[in-house]
């Protein structure tokens, strides 16, 4: 985000910030502590906090700084300074001693996570020692806040190998997942370097799928490289959901290549019948529409169509939510497809229906806009104003896990930082409008 559109982002907070304060009095300290933690996060002059801001952290009692610092610390990768405050007052007890006596706010994952991005060593504050998945999810959240800073790749690669070849795997996922794919060679030398099959194979699915940074996306040479790990992948799996997800996989990448897959997208989908597990049903179809929007509008039709007829989501909503917001998720990378795009809302609509939950037709709506703005010659002014609309006269819809304010917001300035603030200024709530702009204060550096 530009410096500008930054600025700008930051007087719409404070506006917001003083109409809250004068609503509720009672709200101004813990208002302070968020525009603390928000300054903290984005003030920086050649890579550091300013001083001022450290001397603040450093002056809040020890409970309420860790507090802070775990908003920050998930949110931007770490400043020689600010490691050391995190070191300072974070707290790493035995995870076996009572947990009655002394418990912190802040629970023992976060505080191992925040010791690693401070730069403590993984055995050290006990990140190796958490079970697998709390360290893939882990990876995810220090990778997404930007860690490991100036080492890059590199040292995200170096950090994980240490760990183990599936935690290399993960911290390349969470890197391409997060990221994008630029097509560099240290990218796609690490994914190739992830030992498992499967695993590798989901990181090229990513790469695929990523909206490309500059240029840059899956060459067709590559993805017949690539090609070699999905045959190995289906050797490995003897479960209906297992071979479905890997056979998608493998037709996004023959798609690269230029092959037709229409008719082995349909073939899978028509095999999720099999499948009785509403959440595997759930991520097999997220993965099938990837692959769709890769291979084009015909296939991307034939796939939407038919989870539209699945019923048994009906059954299991949160994991039917989820999948449906992954759907919409994908939409922008029809915009690689000519004339793709229109086709494609059309066919999410009938999936989430003409009064479908709120946050997922907002989504919707803003990935429209991000697939416009991505499409060569198409303004994205009618879709801005709908959008505009919509919210100043409704406002943002109840929270819910499965989309999040900043996705909307950030993804919204990236496509114009401009709109985005205008939007924020007629949300009807002052929470709202305070909300709205803390998303995009903090939004990634070069978003807009």
């Amino acid at each position: 985000m530009s410096t500008d559109a930054r600025a700008q982002a930051w007087a719409g907070f404070r506006a917001a910030r003083a109409a809250m304060e004068a609503a509720q009095p009672m709200a101004a300290e813990r208002l302070g502590l968020l525009e603390l933690g928000l300054r903290a996060r984005v003030e920086r002059v050649d890579g550091e906090v300013p001083a001022e801001l450290v001397a603040a952290l450093e002056g809040l009692p020890s409970e309420v700084r860790i507090d802070v610092l775990e908003l920050i610390s998930s949110n931007v990768p770490a400043t020689p300074e600010l490691a050391r405050v995190v070191r300072e007052v974070v707290d790493l007890p035995d995870p076996d001693a009572d947990p009655v006596q002394g418990q912190p706010a802040v629970g023992l994952f976060s505080r191992r996570v925040m010791a690693v991005w401070a730069g403590v060593d993984a055995h050290v504050s006990g990140f190796d020692a958490m079970a697998r998945m709390d360290r893939y999810r882990a990876l995810g959240r220090m990778v997404a806040a930007g860690w490991p800073g100036a080492a890059g790749l590199e040292g995200a690669v170096a950090f994980a190998g240490a760990l183990g070849p599936d935690e290399l795997g993960a911290a390349v996922m969470a890197w391409i997942g997060t990221r994008g794919f630029s097509g560099a060679a240290d990218e796609v030398g690490a994914i190739e370097a992830i030992e498992r099959a499967g695993m590798r194979l989901e990181a090229m699915e990513l790469a695929l799928g990523s909206t490309p940074r500059g240029s840059a996306e899956v060459s067709a040479e590559l993805a017949t490289r690539w090609l070699a790990t999905a045959e190995e992948a289906a050797k490995h799996v003897d479960d209906v959901t297992g071979q479905i997800v890997v056979g998608a996989r493998r037709a996004a990448l023959l798609a690269r290549t230029g092959k037709p897959v229409v008719s082995e997208l349909v073939a899978l989908a028509e095999r999720v019948a099999r499948e009785k597990d509403p959440f595997f049903v759930a991520a097999v179809w997220k993965t099938l529409a990837r692959a769709a929007a890769v291979a084009g509008i015909d296939a991307w039709d034939a796939v939407v169509s038919r989870m539209a007829r699945e019923t048994r989501g009906l059954k299991e909503r949160d994991a039917w939510e989820v999948a449906k917001a992954d759907v919409v998720r994908a939409l922008p990378r029809l915009a690689r497809h000519e004339g793709a795009l229109d086709r494609g809302r059309e066919a999410v609509l009938q999936l989430l229906g003409r009064q479908g939950e709120p946050w997922l037709g907002l989504l919707l709506e803003v990935m429209t806009a991000r697939g416009i703005a991505l499409t060569p010659g198409r303004s994205v002014e009618a879709a801005l104003t709908g959008i505009e609309a919509r919210l100043s006269s409704q406002g943002l819809p109840r929270p819910v896990e499965h989309v999040s304010l900043d996705e909307i917001a950030q993804t919204l300035a990236a496509v114009d930082a401009a709109r985005a603030q205008r939007i924020g200024e007629h949300l009807p709530h002052p929470m709202m409008r305070l909300l709205w702009f803390a998303a995009i204060v903090t939004a990634p550096e070069g978003s807009a």
